[in-house]
């Protein structure tokens, strides 16, 4: 989703912290990058648990296109890239 997109680091009621990912407003005004965006939300959906952050919600609410998952802590995966290289193992998940 890349420079699509605006991630917020929140929290729940029960205190837990989320993130909250949204679509730019000017892109979510483009039909193609809020189909995309909503598609990615529904494959981030499927892909097992033990690979990435769990998915919690994904919609629209108030025209604007987002996707809420747990939060992970640690380095950001362009940042893990950098320093170590193209992960590997892709298969695993």
């Amino acid at each position: 989703m890349g420079g699509q997109s605006i991630v917020y680091l929140g929290e729940a009621p029960s205190g837990e912290r989320m993130v909250v990912k949204t679509l730019h407003a000017r892109t979510a005004a483009e039909t193609e990058a809020l189909q995309r965006f909503l598609r990615k939300s529904e494959i981030a959906r499927s892909v097992a648990a033990f690979c990435k952050a769990r998915v919690i919600d994904a919609g629209i609410a108030g025209g604007a296109a987002y996707l809420v998952s747990k939060y992970v802590r640690g380095p950001s995966l362009g940042k893990l890239v950098t320093r170590e290289g193209p992960r590997t193992g892709g298969g695993r998940c």
